[in-house]
């Protein structure tokens, strides 16, 4: 917390209009509550090359987490999709999923009292026990 280069990232609400406020994190019941939900949110489709990246600022300065789930299902859907034809994400696709996944990620793992780079495998083990129990 000392040291020179340490970065601190807190969950807020505005976003490119220029007003921020800091939002309280969601609870560990928030947050096993929206893991359950991930597979029910439907991927996020974004108008034309001109527009996306206004929708995606928008999306990740909500404070919205279930909007950056369906951000990052838009994106993860139009990689698919573009990998069949030879083709990659625009940079600003490739950008903005990492910066959706840090933002959800970081915050399920201060609530969840887990390593970062252990939530994508949490969050796999928790939907995968679900799908065995239903």
């Amino acid at each position: 917390m000392f040291e020179k280069k340490t970065v601190l990232y807190v969950p807020v609400l505005g976003g490119p209009s220029g007003k921020l406020s800091v939002r309280p994190l969601i609870s560990k019941e928030e947050a096993l509550a929206l893991i359950e939900q991930m597979p029910g949110i439907e991927a996020k489709t974004y108008g034309n090359f001109k527009e996306q990246a206004q929708v995606f600022r928008e999306i990740l300065y909500s404070g919205d987490q279930k909007e950056r789930i369906a951000l990052m299902k838009g994106i993860f859907e139009n990689d698919q999709k573009r990998r069949g034809s030879g083709k990659r994400l625009s940079a600003n696709e490739e950008e903005s999923r990492r910066t959706a996944e840090a933002f959800l990620y970081g915050e399920l793992a201060v609530v969840l009292d887990i390593p970062i780079n252990q939530v994508e495998d949490y969050i796999g083990q928790r939907l995968e026990g679900r799908e065995e129990q239903g």
